[in-house]
């Protein structure tokens, strides 16, 4: 996240914390890919909040919307393609999906079968992924998506809509800040969700990734490593010769 103070129409103080940590848990998971569950109250808020992020995220950051609907419910599915349809660079791309209208009951039960199905390729792709959604369907979710649910990066709420409210300017990250940001994400991830590997994958592929850029040669090794046993269980071939190469690297 980019350190700007941006005056917007804000939030009492409780929702006011969720935001700015939502906004630095994205900023985070830019490059990692993740599934960020956000439930609103109705639509103008959403698209208060996106504003919002939008302007307090690092310049360079594509955004790609897509509104799901009575004809495109299989939306992990259409993403997949489109990413090499349009050559979308998951590490610098948000994408930010509407699933906010009023659907018929046989509509939300194809949106939950994908997405339970689906799951893997957020992780397999890297993607960003953004699900707007009411809390109604939220709840329906943890309920009857729960392999979707369980691989979650973050959930939040916001009901009300926003009034003044200003985002403190980002203090620079040391080394050992992100790799103790990026260690403890990983530990939510293996007490709360261990099954999803690729997630766990990401985050020990980023740990090195770090380690390797401040010649922590040990921990870089040890963290590919790890991510190379889950890539190797996940099948997830494309990542995996990635992760071979940065070993052989070191």
């Amino acid at each position: 996240m980019a350190g700007k103070n941006v005056k917007v129409k804000g939030l009492p103080a409780a929702q006011s914390l969720e935001l700015e940590k939502l906004t630095r848990v994205i900023g985070l998971h830019l490059g990692i890919g993740g599934i960020f569950i956000i439930a609103v109250g109705n639509e103008k808020i959403q698209q208060r909040i996106e504003r919002l992020l939008k302007t307090c995220l690092e310049d360079g950051i594509a955004w790609y919307l897509f509104k799901v609907d009575n004809e495109r419910t299989d939306v992990l599915l259409y993403l997949r393609g489109l990413v090499d349809k349009k050559n979308i660079e998951p590490a610098k791309t948000i994408i930010s999906i509407k699933v906010l209208e009023d659907y018929h009951p046989d509509t939300v039960q194809k949106i939950l079968h994908a997405l339970n199905t689906r799951r893997e390729y957020v992780c397999q792709d890297k993607l960003l992924c953004l699900f707007w959604v009411r809390p109604e369907l939220m709840e329906q979710l943890q309920r009857q998506a729960k392999d979707f649910w369980s691989f979650r990066s973050y959930t939040c709420k916001f009901e009300e809509m926003p009034s003044h409210w200003r985002i403190p300017a980002k203090r620079p990250q040391s080394y050992n800040d992100r790799i103790q940001e990026i260690t403890s994400l990983i530990g939510r991830v293996e007490a709360s969700s261990p099954l999803n590997r690729g997630l766990l994958a990401s985050l020990y592929f980023a740990l090195g990734e770090q380690a390797s850029k401040y010649s922590d040669l040990e921990r870089a090794l040890s963290s590919f490593l790890k991510a190379k046993k889950l890539l190797v269980q996940t099948q997830d071939k494309r990542n995996l010769a990635s992760t071979l190469g940065n070993i052989g690297a070191i």
